[in-house]
């Protein structure tokens, strides 16, 4: 959509005139899309990457790998932070919400619950490797900014993500990939960036 794209800055220069025509000219044609991306006050880019709090680099990560042993009275407890999704290229984070996840450790494997704003909660199953944690077969539900009204389940499946301590910091950081089955389509590219906020009294004895 040529209309979208100058309006959002995709390929092209912003251009809001631009961007204007050719939406209109769309949703003339009966384009949905288009009709609703004209009743839309902001643009799906809206540069949030400089509101971002933490943004990895190779420079200022140091990445650790843990195994389960060393992990399992470490990684149990609550986690903050955001969940950032980009447009379509990566090149731009268009959306930011507040994720909270809390963590166990089990004889088998790592629960726990999935919270993000303005979606429901969403329990979690994920496993340690020497050098990620992979969260597996976990549905969410999460609305999209042409179907605000509607909540999609989208499958998170074998997505490896940083599991980093650095002193006595321990972080959650790393990219994810959703898919929705109902849709056929992946969503977009999605990044968490988490920090533990307390230890639990107590631990579970493997």
């Amino acid at each position: 959509m040529l209309g979208y794209c100058y309006r959002n800055g995709y390929g092209v220069e912003n251009n809001a005139s631009e961007a204007k025509k050719w939406l209109e000219k769309a949703a003339f044609f009966g384009y949905k899309p288009a009709k609703d991306e004209l009743l839309m006050s902001d643009a799906e880019n809206r540069n949030l990457i400089n509101t971002i709090s933490f943004t990895p680099t190779k420079k200022n990560i140091t990445w650790n790998a843990l195994n389960f042993d060393s992990i399992k009275n470490v990684i149990p407890g609550t986690y903050k932070g955001e969940i950032i999704t980009y447009d379509w290229s990566g090149l731009y984070a268009i959306e930011k919400d507040s994720l909270t996840i809390t963590l166990a450790v089990n004889a088998t494997s790592i629960t726990g619950k999935w919270n993000e704003a303005g979606n429901p909660v969403t329990d979690v199953i994920a496993q340690i490797t020497d050098s990620a944690l992979i969260f597996n077969q976990t549905i969410f539900r999460k609305t999209d900014r042409f179907k605000p009204d509607t909540s999609i389940p989208w499958q998170l499946k074998n997505n490896m993500v940083q599991l980093i301590k650095n002193d006595s910091v321990v972080s959650i950081i790393g990219s994810l990939q959703m898919y929705s089955v109902e849709l056929k389509e992946p969503w977009k590219p999605t990044m968490i960036v988490l920090t533990k906020i307390n230890h639990p009294k107590t631990t579970h004895n493997l």
